[in-house]
């Protein structure tokens, strides 16, 4: 963990972010031998300056290393979720990327003309959007079963079901109602706090 001498407040800056200061944490990186960066502030949700300068400038610093910032992936109130959200999106990034372009490549090779990658929140997403939201992609299997029986039902005009979406290790049970799956905010993910839309669903 590499820390930054600066401080926001819920009005602004308390004490800025000097150039020296941001130059150091450029050099504390390489030192680090940092294979992923992720940036998480305080009140970087509201005041995002000292985050914009930090990733600008690790960006330029170390051009082949992944910089995600907090304010980029989840800028809303709650500091522990907004960094942990931001921690799992630095590190799964780059897995992803790199599974999403070989994916992508091979479905092009058999003559598919467009590639949709499922969220979190059972919506779909272009593969280049999926590789910036890795962590947005956690739960999307599950998702993908209660978007499944949305469908289901729509098609018999059964609009408020109980869905129970069943493997050979979980079974996950899930709401829809007025033909809505429903949604929440934070889910948990092998003990990691995701704070991003995700239809919940319970074992």
């Amino acid at each position: 963990m590499i820390g930054a001498r600066e401080r926001m407040g819920p009005d602004g800056a308390i004490d800025p972010l000097s150039e020296r200061e941001s130059r150091a944490c450029d050099g504390r990186g390489p030192r680090a031998r940092a294979r992923v960066l992720a940036i998480a502030l305080l009140f970087a949700f509201r005041h995002p300056e000292h985050e914009r300068r930090l990733a600008a400038a690790l960006r330029a610093a170390l051009p082949g290393v992944p910089v995600t910032a907090s304010h980029e992936v989840l800028p809303v109130f709650r500091e522990y979720e907004r960094t942990s959200t931001t921690t799992a999106e630095a590190y799964l990034r780059p897995k992803v990327a790199a599974y999403l372009q070989k994916t992508w490549a091979q479905t092009e090779r058999r003559g598919v003309k467009s590639l949709r990658i499922m969220t979190s929140s059972g919506g779909t997403v272009a593969p280049e959007q999926a590789a910036n939201r890795a962590a947005s992609l956690a739960l999307s299997g599950p998702a993908g079963g209660v978007v499944g029986a949305r469908l289901v039902g729509a098609a018999v005009e059964a609009h408020d079901l109980l869905t129970l979406d069943m493997g050979g290790t979980s079974a996950d049970a899930s709401l829809i109602s007025g033909g809505v799956a429903l949604t929440e905010g934070a889910k948990s993910v092998a003990g990691v706090p995701l704070a991003l839309p995700a239809i919940p669903s319970r074992r």
